[in-house]
């Protein structure tokens, strides 16, 4: 670990488990920004970035602490290796500092606090979070380093800036004990320069160890979704919301950005965990999860309500025992045991109340949630129903058949296609009708 000697403002290595009780610095990155490079030539006293450097030292130094870390110049960018090594370093070094100074540089002095502090860019960068979450005692500096206060003197206004529940904050919750949606609704409406940056600055919060690769874009989130699937089984993990104005059809189980967590605050921590694993068929979900199969046979109206199909699934993802609450996410069968989501079935806990004749229940054996998203004459193929395991109490309705008046003929697109007459002229190979009065089939 590289530190800045408060005292000489000189940069100094240390090896594990030689590193003295030290400072550390969060702020957002301006103009001009001292470099690990130029804190070897005189020419950083002319940055305006070294000035912050200064007083966080003269802050330091009051502290009685010798030595400060700044991510501006403690790090040797340069090198892959160190840049990677830090990285995945940062929380420790927030968690282990004696005091996280934040330089507010947006908050002008004899501002009220109230109003100001919410509109600080600060609270915006996707890096600050951990710098808000993983030290153990926070100060808080106006634009002219004057003091303003702790985070326990401010912890109801960034609860409700941030979104992060006051207990998480005052650490009476440890961050593991919040579901990895919640973990990840934090970082929704945060930014960071770089795109791969939203991801990285993350492996703190979700305690993951992963390589960086710039120029890999949204990938990395991806293989961040990977890693915690890898380490945790919580499947809120699921439980995101997609964009609606994006032209697709069908989801993969993967969000896209954390941006899709934003509606995920509320999602409940579940108690009762499956096995999940990464295949390269989709994720794999154990026998431990309980599917609903979503029937049809209600009126029109409910079903136009919920955007439901006669394939349409309802996939719990938990149940939390001390509030109640469960949640969970549609899914579209487009094989033997393999699902995607539809673009507009999207995760609400609300959409679990549903009438009680329009559900059932089912324990899946085998279940795969596809990790991309298919083009929709892809999953077409795999739909006739010889392929679906159907429970049928009465007959099978194929090809020249009379269907009684009270049946609802539907064929795979799900909509009806006769009431009460007779069907000629369907012999396509595929085409296997059925009445949704027998839509009783398991997943």
């Amino acid at each position: 670990m590289r530190l800045i000697h408060t005292r000489t403002c000189r940069l100094q290595d240390f090896s594990q488990g030689e590193i003295p009780p030290y400072a550390i610095l969060s702020h957002t990155w301006g103009e001009e920004e001292v470099s690990f490079q130029d804190m070897s030539s005189a020419r950083c006293q002319r940055y305006k970035g070294y000035a912050k450097i200064l007083q966080a030292c003269k802050v330091a130094v009051r502290d009685g602490l010798e030595y400060i870390w700044i991510d501006t110049c403690c790090i040797e960018k340069a090198s892959s290796a160190e840049l990677i090594a830090s990285i995945n370093s940062m929380y420790a070094w927030y968690s282990d500092a004696e005091v996280c100074y934040v330089y507010l540089e947006d908050f002008e002095p004899d501002s009220d606090i109230e109003d100001s502090l919410p509109r600080c860019r600060w609270f915006t960068r996707g890096w600050t979070l951990q710098e808000l979450l993983a030290p153990r005692y926070v100060e808080l500096y106006d634009k002219n380093w004057n003091f303003l206060g702790t985070k326990l003197d401010f912890v109801d206004g960034i609860s409700t800036t941030t979104g992060i529940q006051r207990t998480v904050l005052l650490g009476g919750k440890a961050i593991s004990d919040c579901s990895v949606a919640m973990r990840m609704s934090w970082a929704a409406r945060r930014q960071t320069t770089r795109v791969e940056d939203m991801s990285y600055c993350l492996l703190g919060i979700f305690d993951i160890h992963m390589s960086l690769i710039y120029g890999e874009g949204t990938a990395a989130f991806r293989r961040l979704q990977e890693e915690i699937v890898k380490r945790n089984n919580d499947t809120t993990i699921f439980a995101w919301e997609n964009d609606l104005s994006q032209d697709q059809k069908l989801l993969g189980a993967w969000a896209p950005s954390p941006a899709s967590f934003k509606g995920s605050q509320a999602t409940p921590f579940a108690q009762d965990f499956p096995n999940l694993s990464v295949t390269n068929k989709g994720i794999l979900v154990s026998s431990d999860m309980h599917i609903r199969a979503v029937f049809t046979e209600t009126c029109d109206a409910l079903r136009r309500k919920y955007s439901l199909e006669f394939d349409s699934y309802l996939l719990f993802l938990g149940h939390n025992e001390t509030h109640g609450d469960s949640g969970g996410i549609y899914l579209r069968k487009i094989g033997p045991d393999l699902f995607v989501s539809p673009r507009t079935l999207s995760y609400s806990p609300g959409d679990w109340r549903l009438p009680p004749d329009m559900i059932s229940l089912y324990r899946i054996s085998t279940l795969y949630i596809r990790i991309c998203s298919l083009l929709s004459h892809i999953y077409t193929l795999y739909l006739p129903f010889s392929s679906l395991h159907i429970y049928i109490s009465r007959i099978l309705l194929i090809g020249e058949s009379v269907v009684t008046a009270q049946d609802n003929l539907q064929g795979l697109d799900g909509q009806t296609l006769y009431r009460g007459k007779k069907v000629t002229e369907r012999r396509t190979p595929n085409a296997m009708f059925l009445p949704t009065s027998l839509l009783g089939f398991t997943a």
